[in-house]
Formats: C-alpha cells, sequence, structure tokens
C-alpha cells in the first residue's frame, strides 16, 4: 500500500474512532442510545427535557475516561496504562509548526 493511501485510510480510522467515542459521551451524557449510521443516512434527534441532561455520578468517571481516549487520539499521545504505542495512534501534524505536549484538563462542574 502506498504512504498516501495508508494515510488516508489511518485518517479516516481516527476519525471513525472519534465519532465513536463522542457518541459514547453522548450516550453517557442523555442515556439516548444511537445506532451506527451509514453514509446517506439520516437520523432526527429529540432534545429531552433539561433534568434529563444531567448525567448520572457513576456515569461520571466513564464520561472522563471516554475523554481522556479522545484526547489520546487528537494529540497522538501514548498511555501506557492502556497499552497504546505511538504506531498504534495516527499523528496529525501541520509542517512548519513545532510540536508540543497537550495535556487535557477537565472540570466538572455539578
Amino acid at each position: 500500500m502506498t504512504a498516501p493511501m495508508r494515510m488516508e485510510e489511518d485518517r479516516s480510522h481516527m476519525t471513525e474512532k472519534i465519532l465513536n467515542l463522542t457518541l459514547e459521551i453522548i450516550y453517557l451524557l442523555t442515556g439516548e442510545r444511537f445506532p451506527p449510521l451509514k453514509s446517506g443516512d439520516h437520523m432526527t434527534i429529540t432534545v429531552p427535557p433539561c433534568d434529563s441532561l444531567k448525567p448520572e455520578r457513576h456515569n461520571m468517571q466513564k464520561i472522563l475516561e471516554v475523554t481522556k481516549k479522545m484526547m489520546e487520539l487528537l494529540t497522538g499521545e501514548v498511555d501506557p496504562v492502556m497499552g497504546t504505542h505511538q504506531r498504534d495512534v495516527p499523528v496529525l501534524c501541520i509542517p512548519g509548526i513545532p510540536h508540543r505536549k497537550i495535556t487535557p484538563s477537565l472540570t466538572i462542574i455539578r
């Protein structure tokens, strides 16, 4: 496989992972499961009442874990505890811009 094709495949795979993690966060926040969509499918999303948008306490830790996975994908960082290796995570870089380590920080407001 040529390098540009491999790069496009890696990017597509990473995009799919990020979208799946995003859907998992939405599920944890709302309790509403979203079925996988194929290209061209349409979905109507209804907004539940405000009280149901409060995530349950036991979901908060899971939301943080999923968000951390997403940040690792986006920054290219490796988590030795999760067993991911640098070669498994595509790194997005912009030529001419120096890379720096980004440490994600989340604050939960209750």
